[in-house]
């Protein structure tokens, strides 16, 4: 039984009772495994552009690549592409992740979001206390409403709130 080792040195054959077959790759190589049964020591995988490293290169398995925070990689264009941002009046289902796009939900139900953002879901409306305080303005899916304490300043008759 042999150990082929192959250092900066150069291989090496060894013999070795445990082991049939041993490769030890260089640093920045991995091993590569072909139909033939064979093994060779490959160039690692380097991560560029806009992709960055999620598993490191070893002696026994290349370097795994995914894109980059706030990009995904798509399936159509092959690429990473930015993430998108939900627009205000749709919030968050789904934060984007190196393989999949982010997935926005319209704002319903008495939810909304009054920003765009690639985080945040609908947020719950305000709820206006009836005995404490006036609703100014209703809850929509870009707004929130606005409440108004009854005991701090008084509107009169005459005023108007637009």
């Amino acid at each position: 039984n042999n150990i082929f080792v192959i250092e900066l040195g150069g291989p090496t054959t060894l013999t070795s009772a445990l082991f049939t077959r041993y490769l030890r790759c260089q640093p920045g190589l991995d091993l590569q495994h072909n139909y033939s049964h064979t093994e060779e020591c490959h160039a690692c995988t380097q991560c560029t552009g806009l992709m960055r490293m999620e598993t490191p290169c070893t002696d026994s398995n290349d370097a795994i690549c995914v894109c980059r925070y706030n990009f995904y990689f798509d399936e159509l264009s092959g690429r990473c592409e930015p993430c998108t941002v939900c627009p205000a009046g749709e919030g968050v289902f789904a934060h984007c992740e190196h393989d999949h796009d982010t997935v926005c939900e319209e704002c319903v139900d008495f939810t909304f979001s009054d920003r765009d953002s690639s985080l945040d879901p609908c947020l719950p409306c305000t709820i206006c206390d009836d005995e404490t305080e006036i609703q100014l303005a209703h809850c929509t899916p870009v707004s929130d409403s606005v409440c108004h304490s009854k005991l701090i300043g008084n509107l009169d008759s005459s005023s108007s709130v637009h």
